[in-house]
């Protein structure tokens, strides 16, 4: 019972990297990209990742058999019988890594976004100065706006 609830989250968290890929991109075919390794040799094509991608948002992750049947129906596969053969488990082989490779990009997008904040959250006293400068109506250069920030910041140490 225990490894069918892992199994569920697994399946649970790979849909959540396919949902969030593709809902960055209004027209996925053209403006997604997928970051593969320098050393792969590809057999997929990278059209043919886009559409397995796409087609598991729609469909959920795990259905490889109506996903076999979307690539069979689909008209840009109409001619290409390498991936019209594939199997399901080779499909679900390819997925998993493609998800794989996803979820390392989307790793590093978490670590950037949680830099930015960081850097955000320590700038914060200096712009909140700054807005209050703002009802004077004064061009402030970058000079002049540290020297009264700094002014201000001596300020409010001195009351506490």
């Amino acid at each position: 019972m225990q490894r069918g609830e892992e199994r569920l989250e697994k399946q649970r968290a790979w849909q959540r990297v396919i949902d969030r890929k593709v809902k960055l991109f209004k027209n996925n075919f053209e403006q997604m990209s997928i970051p593969y390794p320098t050393t792969t040799q590809k057999t997929f094509t990278e059209d043919e990742d886009k559409f397995m991608l796409v087609a598991l948002h729609r469909l959920g992750y795990g259905n490889w058999v109506d996903l076999k049947a979307a690539i069979r129906s689909s008209w840009m596969f109409r001619f290409d019988w390498f991936i019209k053969s594939r199997t399901c488990g080779e499909l679900s082989k390819r997925v998993e890594y493609l998800l794989k490779i996803l979820q390392t990009e989307q790793t590093e997008w978490d670590a950037a976004e949680k830099k930015k904040k960081v850097r955000s959250t320590a700038a914060a006293p200096a712009r909140r100065a700054y807005r209050s400068l703002a009802h004077l109506h004064v061009p402030l250069t970058s000079c002049l706006c540290a020297r009264v920030c700094r002014v201000i910041s001596m300020r409010s140490a001195t009351r506490r």
